[in-house]
């Protein structure tokens, strides 16, 4: 059996940081054959540059203006995902080192299943398991039928997005390793 597809959604509304987002994953993609779609709120010429050098793996679309957080371009990136699992990665984050390594190994060994990995904000470390489940902490299968929708004009949509995951499968495969790091200095801002 093929080893699963991940494609990595990225909302974007225009952050410098989108680069560093970007970097930090194409540093990890060479043995794997994932796709990246980013998604601009609108018009967003910084990632327009950013995105202009081709490579095959990433797609850049432009969805709005919503002003919504992300929410409605997360919704029109899993319209366009391919990949068997699904990630939801913000602009003014990375990933962590080994990260894709980590989620393929768990992903080939429990295929037909959402995971919650940990992340990190600062000093503090989120795990599914102490009940915090934000949505860069979840890899969930690609399945139309159980997924659910990000849009509106709501911050902290995760914790909804993930609760109608668990709802649709039951339960989460729970892992504890970090596979985020959130930027500590831009929490709360669209």
């Amino acid at each position: 059996m093929p080893e699963p597809s991940l494609s990595i959604i990225i909302p974007t509304c225009g952050r410098e940081t989108l680069g560093r987002t970007i970097t930090s994953i194409r540093e990890q993609l060479s043995t794997y054959e994932d796709e990246i779609i980013v998604v601009g709120d609108g018009v967003q010429l910084v990632a327009r540059g950013i995105l202009s050098l081709p490579d095959w793996r990433f797609h850049y679309f432009e969805h709005g203006p919503t002003n919504h957080y992300g929410n409605e371009q997360r919704d029109f990136g899993m319209d366009k995902a391919t990949g068997d699992f699904l990630w939801f990665v913000d602009d003014d984050d990375i990933i962590a080192p080994g990260a894709l390594n980590t989620i393929h190994t768990e992903l080939s060994l429990a295929p037909s299943v959402p995971h919650m990995f940990s992340m990190q904000i600062g000093d503090t470390v989120y795990t599914g398991a102490n009940g915090s489940q934000g949505g860069p902490m979840l890899i969930t299968p690609n399945d139309k039928n159980k997924l659910s929708r990000w849009s509106g004009n709501v911050y902290c949509v995760d914790q909804h997005f993930c609760s109608k995951i668990n709802e649709h499968y039951g339960s989460f495969s729970v892992h504890h390793e970090i596979i985020y790091i959130g930027d500590k200095y831009n929490r709360g801002q669209p």
